[in-house]
């Protein structure tokens, strides 16, 4: 996603969808080639969760090579190492583990985070590249489209500080000779997952999910938990069916002292009704529109 300011207002660019476009799991198997027609040096970086699995699946199944490593926090993220040994053994990889200890440069990550405006999480992310080959053109995963109501209106919601542009903008402070990528930034695959029929679905029903009152008396979940726990799961189970290994979901992170701090969301955004933005991805006429917050 290209992004950027023009007169001090946020905007971002998308390019409407190049051709007819397949479901998630076909998009997925896409996006494995075209990263593999740029780079025969590719490091992906991944966890044991759904949206690495699916990653490794499409480079896996089509024979196309490609490094793994992933980021080993010891006394948070055990889980996640226990299963990755599975995942590894299941593709027969060798996944390179970066050992970090949070606890011992958490206040250097809050400084930066001071003088950037990057959250920390995203700045110890930037910390576990580079201490990657330099010659490795790095691959993230991004897969958590954002969809908020408007006065009753469904947005795709984007801000400065939105998960893949915070990322780029912490990995565009390294001083590396790879690249790097986001495995999912194309159009076709971002309009596989908003036209998916379960997402459709998801975004009709969003008035009731939202504003029952059960969910405001006894619990409360947010956008982002609601697509990764219930969302995503049954996208995955739809197209990839008994080919991934269903972890219980954990992460890691929300443990560390001092890393937790709010997103900030307020800044900076940039809202697109839903069917505006469904209409403009599958036009398939080659042009790209820019949005202003």
């Amino acid at each position: 996603m290209h992004y950027g300011f023009d007169h001090n207002k946020f905007y971002i660019d998308i390019p409407s969808c190049t051709r007819p476009v397949g479901n998630m799991r076909e998009e997925s198997d896409q996006c494995a080639r075209d990263l593999a027609a740029k780079s025969n040096k590719l490091l992906l970086c991944i966890s044991s969760g759904l949206d690495s699995q699916s990653v490794l699946h499409s480079f896996a199944t089509q024979g196309i090579p490609i490094e793994t490593a992933f980021l080993y926090m010891p006394g948070f993220n055990d889980n996640e190492y226990q299963h990755l040994k599975i995942v590894d053994k299941k593709y027969g990889i060798n996944t390179q583990i970066i050992d970090m200890d949070p606890a011992t440069i958490i206040d250097e990550l809050i400084e930066e985070d001071h003088q950037t405006g990057i959250h920390r999480l995203f700045l110890m992310q930037k910390r576990f590249v580079s201490c990657l080959p330099d010659s490795s053109d790095i691959v993230q995963i991004i897969h958590d489209p954002s969809i908020t109501v408007i006065d009753g209106v469904p947005h795709y919601s984007v801000n400065l500080h939105s998960t893949e542009i915070e990322k780029d903008r912490a990995f565009n402070l390294l001083n590396r000779s790879g690249k790097h990528f986001f495995f999912g930034d194309s159009s076709e695959f971002r309009y596989s997952i908003y036209n998916d029929p379960v997402f459709r679905n998801v975004v009709k029903t969003l008035n009731y999910t939202n504003n029952n009152g059960i969910k405001k008396h006894l619990f409360s979940i947010s956008d982002g938990d609601r697509w990764d726990f219930y969302i995503k799961p049954l996208i995955y189970g739809q197209y990839w069916k008994d080919e991934l290994i269903y972890f219980p979901k954990f992460t890691g992170h929300e443990n560390i002292p001092k890393m937790q701090r709010p997103f900030r969301s307020d800044l900076h955004v940039v809202n697109i009704p839903y069917t505006e933005l469904l209409l403009h991805l599958g036009s398939i006429n080659g042009t790209t529109n820019r949005y202003y917050e």
